[in-house]
């Protein structure tokens, strides 16, 4: 690790008060939790862990494993490629929000996020269900994950430029409203790694809305640390993950937009 690396990711982003937004671009958040090899999940149906979680999740589905293209469909069958093993989907009754459980991870994604303490209390019950069912030994992989589809018509600023709403350490060449109005694509991804041992993968830049075709931008933030963490650690270092989501967000947007979103004061109790 370079020694004018960062100490924590935290350094990166100044802190800011913390709110809701009322027209918040959230199209998807994850929680993913990676462990060490359970082969009782993959041999077993994991009907105890159902049975925990099954009033907020009723909904089941086995995910099938891809199978290669080159595999001959009668070979597949015979060798159980395509058929589930150690993989269950368990979904809410809307189907907006769901738990992947697998021999080795377990996740909770959820297309309707509203703030992190409705999030907490869907993700505790399943964390608990997965240490009290099978207890993993630790953490291998603790991540979060924010993926913002910004859509100016959405807050009423369908012509105005980027550059008025995102700060230029995002934008790049689009802070040029020249490029911003000749450009059909413009994606970036950086990794970045601090001496703490929390990592960032950012991913950011023009998308287009596939429904409406309209031209959005794509701030996606996935905080992890890709280590050993205790059972007994994990929800604290969930927690520190969120923070760092909302104090990256607020470095991305300028005033303008954070006021277009409609923050409000984040509910207590």
């Amino acid at each position: 690790m370079p020694e004018n690396a960062v100490k924590s990711l935290t350094d990166l982003f100044p802190g800011s008060e913390r709110v809701f937004y009322e027209k918040a671009p959230l199209t998807q958040v994850i929680c993913q939790l990676k462990f060490p090899r359970i082969l009782r999940i993959e041999s077993q149906p994991p009907a105890d862990f159902q049975d925990d979680i099954r009033s907020m999740f009723p909904l089941l589905e086995q995910v099938r494993v891809q199978v290669p293209a080159e595999v001959p469909a009668e070979i597949a069958q015979m060798i159980g490629l395509g058929m589930a093993s150690g993989n269950f989907l368990f979904r809410s009754e809307d189907r907006r929000t769901a738990v992947h459980l697998a021999a080795e991870a377990l996740s909770l994604s959820t297309s309707s996020y509203s703030t992190w303490e409705n999030f907490r209390l869907l993700l505790e019950p399943v964390m608990a269900a997965l240490e009290h069912r099978y207890k993993p030994s630790f953490y291998q992989r603790v991540g979060l994950r924010f993926v913002n589809i910004i859509k100016r018509s959405e807050v009423g600023m369908s012509d105005t430029p980027w550059k008025d709403l995102l700060k230029e350490g995002v934008l790049g060449a689009l802070a040029n409203e020249q490029f911003e109005f000749s450009a059909r694509e413009s994606t970036h991804q950086m990794y970045l790694r601090a001496s703490d041992g929390g990592q960032l993968n950012f991913r950011y830049g023009l998308a287009r809305v596939r429904e409406t075709q309209e031209i959005a931008y794509r701030l996606d933030f996935d905080f992890f640390r890709e280590e050993k963490v205790e059972v007994a650690n994990a929800k604290p270092t969930i927690d520190g993950l969120n923070a760092m989501v909302g104090r990256a967000f607020r470095w991305c947007i300028k005033p303008v937009l954070h006021d277009a979103l409609g923050p409000k004061p984040v509910p207590v109790g």
